[in-house]
């Protein structure tokens, strides 16, 4: 149940964020786009939100999920890191921490990678 309230948490984090980055990409867009500067930047931000609620509220979950989920796999890989260590006495072997690291590094680059994605699909 932990890891399950803790994945909910996860993914309405990153919905939030996912929304407000799309809200202020709307908004910016509409405001630059604007042909008439006496109507620019008129109700940009709830327009942002009508759009994000209509139309790509789908495409956010979807964003959002992915990254709770990388986010997930690394609190899990950061928990049974920990464990490992324990067992070893505080030091484990350079094989280990070789193993680690290259762990660690490969779950970050997923974790970026997927998250530059997001941002230019929500773009």
């Amino acid at each position: 149940m932990l890891w399950y309230s803790l994945f909910c948490f996860f993914w309405v984090a990153a919905l939030i964020i996912a929304s407000t980055q799309y809200v202020l990409i709307v908004a910016v867009a509409s405001w630059y786009f604007t042909e008439n500067t006496d109507k620019r930047g008129d109700f940009s931000i709830c327009r942002g939100y009508w759009w994000t609620f209509r139309y790509n509220a789908g495409s956010l979950m979807f964003g959002s999920f992915l990254i709770a989920l990388v986010w997930m796999i690394r609190v899990i890989f950061e928990y049974l890191q920990r464990k490992i260590v324990e067992s070893q006495g505080g030091q484990p072997a350079p094989p280990i921490q070789f193993m680690i690291k290259c762990m660690r590094c490969c779950i970050d680059c997923c974790h970026r990678f997927i998250k530059y994605i997001n941002e230019n699909a929500y773009c």
